[in-house]
């Protein structure tokens, strides 16, 4: 009986986990980064722990800054405010 429970708990937690995964927009680096002087963008997948609490999207990438230096960055955007980025 503890087994099936365990069990159930595990699965949950993998389709939560993967649920997270997909919060992400992949456009979004592509739209804003290059208006900012970045180039070279590349997506590098969802930011786990990147952005506050009340940011939906979390969009982790790599890119040359205008001053020619690679850098890894996260565009964090929630329901209710504008994106921001984390650096």
């Amino acid at each position: 009986m503890i087994n099936t429970y365990i069990f159930g708990g595990f699965i949950s937690l993998v389709i939560l986990i993967a649920g997270l995964g997909g919060c992400t927009d992949k456009e979004a680096g592509k739209q804003l980064l290059p208006d900012m002087g970045y180039t070279n963008i590349k997506y590098e997948g969802f930011g786990w722990f990147d952005c506050g609490e009340d940011d939906w999207f979390r969009s982790r990438y790599s890119a040359i800054n205008p001053k020619g230096k690679r850098i890894t960055l996260t565009i964090c955007e929630g329901l209710f405010k504008g994106k921001t980025i984390r650096y």
